[in-house]
């Protein structure tokens, strides 16, 4: 009986169901990893021809609207920036567009040190000022929240950035893109925090 199931069960491990590109490629749960291919999902100039839209779905996830500003004018994105020439302070995702500023830090499994985002939230302000830039926000992205400034800071969950590039992914053009994006949020989704 269990004979017959050989070739089906043959057949389905061809189809690779648990194949995950990312899982594969080895970013785990490192956080300069796992920003540097964020970065390249939310830079609207970036390989993958999607534009703006995972960058807006990012901004949505956020709840970024509510600080009054889009990322309509956004134009790149950069990992492990020091803002200010600050080598103490190195900021995961830079996101920067015509009158924008917004800094996100990534959370994994590492916690804060203290007055992090006070810190982060000072400088994207500084730096937008500096800049010529009408629009300023820090986005922290970790699997719990945390006490935030006041002022343009949002939290951003593990598990709500996920179910939001999945919504996107379907928009994606490419298929190539489209799967990429969803084993991106595959594989964050398991950023639960420890």
């Amino acid at each position: 009986m269990f004979e017959a199931l050989g070739p089906a069960l043959q057949n389905y491990r061809r189809s690779a169901p648990s194949f995950n590109l990312w899982a594969v490629s080895g970013i785990g749960a490192d956080e300069v990893r796992t920003s540097a291919v964020l970065a390249w999902f939310l830079n609207p100039a970036a390989s993958h021809g999607a534009g703006n839209l995972f960058a807006k779905a990012f901004w949505d996830a956020a709840g970024g609207n509510k600080l009054g500003f889009t990322l309509d004018t956004l134009r790149r994105s950069a990992t492990e920036v020091c803002p200010l020439a600050n080598a103490a302070d190195r900021v995961d995702i830079v996101l920067e567009g015509d009158d924008l500023l917004v800094f996100a830090e990534i959370k994994v499994y590492a916690g804060l040190q203290p007055v992090q985002l006070e810190r982060y939230l000072a400088a994207v302000e500084q730096s937008a000022k500096l800049n010529g830039k009408s629009h300023a926000a820090l986005i922290y992205l970790a699997p719990h929240p945390a006490k935030l400034p006041s002022g343009p800071c949002l939290w951003l969950s593990w598990r709500r950035l996920a179910r939001t590039f999945r919504l996107a992914a379907n928009q994606a053009v490419s298929p190539l893109v489209r799967q990429s994006a969803l084993h991106f949020a595959q594989h964050v989704e398991g950023y639960r925090g420890s």
